[in-house]
Formats: structure tokens, sequence, C-alpha cells
């Protein structure tokens, strides 16, 4: 007789069992087998840390003013040697003062630790509140200037050009959603970087920010 596979049912209650102890492929009652979302799984191991506003209630203006520059991001993720980062949301929606002009955002990659000096560094929040493990990669916004290294390297994860707004109608959606739900992610090695720029002609763009990434030891992904 053939060798078959360990299963249990579970639809009304779960199997708690230790770390590293014997399970069985959970079914439901239809005997499909029951998976997690990748993603919130990471949350549910501790993986998974957000990055956001200062003050949650006040848009930080973290554009560029006027022209681009490699130099002066508006939002900055470090991935340090010995570190792995997968971004997983990345959630832009303008507000505070609008912009002067179109607002032009680009969502970059390195391959390198870009930050340098300056900028405001943001406490990253574990998004399991039990806080199982801290972040190895430091987080800047840009509400006071970052100062970055140049970067050797040009990758565009994403990039959108948005109607200066700050949804008088709400109809409109002038923000940022990038989602691993709908984009292929990068497995950032360290030493990376996910570096964030915005800018608009004159006035800086302001932004209500969330990111969301799941971080590894490398030892673990590679």
């Amino acid at each position: 007789m053939a060798d078959e596979i360990s299963t249990v049912i579970r639809q009304t209650s779960y199997l708690i069992a230790a770390d590293g102890s014997a399970g069985k492929i959970r079914l439901n009652r239809r005997g499909e087998v029951v998976t997690a979302d990748m993603a919130q799984q990471w949350v549910f191991d501790g993986r998974v840390y957000v990055a956001s506003n200062a003050a949650r209630e006040t848009a930080e203006a973290i554009g560029t003013a006027t022209t681009w520059s490699d130099t002066d991001p508006a939002l900055l993720l470090d991935v340090p040697s010995g570190a792995t980062a997968i971004p997983l949301e990345i959630i832009m929606s303008q507000g505070g003062t609008v912009a002067g002009g179109a607002i032009t955002v680009h969502i970059t990659l390195s391959d390198k630790i870009r930050y340098s000096s300056g900028g405001v560094a943001i406490t990253r929040q574990n998004m399991r509140f039990d806080e199982p493990r801290s972040s190895q990669c430091p987080f800047y916004s840009g509400s006071t200037d970052i100062v970055a290294a140049a970067n050797a390297d040009d990758i565009t994860l994403f990039a959108t050009m948005l109607d200066q707004d700050v949804a008088t109608d709400p109809n409109l959606n002038e923000a940022i959603l990038w989602t691993i739900k709908r984009f292929i992610a990068p497995v950032l090695v360290g030493p990376a970087s996910l570096v964030i720029y915005a800018l608009a002609a004159t006035t800086q763009p302001s932004f209500f920010y969330s990111i969301k990434w799941a971080e590894f030891d490398s030892t673990e992904v590679i």
C-alpha cells in the first residue's frame, strides 16, 4: 500500500502545536487543503514591519520641491548586510498642502546602503503587536531632507504621475498603492535599499504613508 499523506480536518478549531513539532496538513470538511496567504503568514510569524508618519494625523512634506535629485529622496529603507527585506505594500496618499504642480513618484531599488545623513528616523512597528522580533532595517522620512549616497544602478520598481489634489472631491483617488498582491516583489538581500522619490514643480508634495515589508536573516532565504 502506498504511503498516505497525513492530514487532519480542522474547520472550526485549530491544532495548537509547539514550534518544531510534527504536524499534519490541514483540510476543511470538503477535503480541500487549507493554506494561508504567504504575506499574512509572515505577519503571524512576526516577520512584517510597518513604517508610517511620525505623527499619524499630519501629512509629511517629504518630496523634492522642484527638480529631480538622486541624493534627496522622500522615503528610504536601508537593508544592511546579513538581512533580507521583501516589500509588501507601499501606500502614499496626498494630504496637507497641495503640491505645486503634477507629482512624479518614483519607487526605486539599489544594491547598496543609500543613507548618508539627515532625514528623520522612523520607528518601525512589528505588525504582530507582541513584537517577537525587532527590525534590522532602518527607515527614514524626508520631512527633514535626507542626504543619500549617489546610486550606481537605475532600477525602477514602480513609477507614476499624480494630479496635485488632497481629495476635496471624494471620487478622486490621487494616491499610490503598490502591493505584492498585484506586482512581483524584489528580494532585497543586503546590502540593498528601497528608495522613494516624489517631486513637483514648486511646492513639494505632502503624504500620509504606510510602507510594509517582510524581513529575514539572509541565511534563511539564500
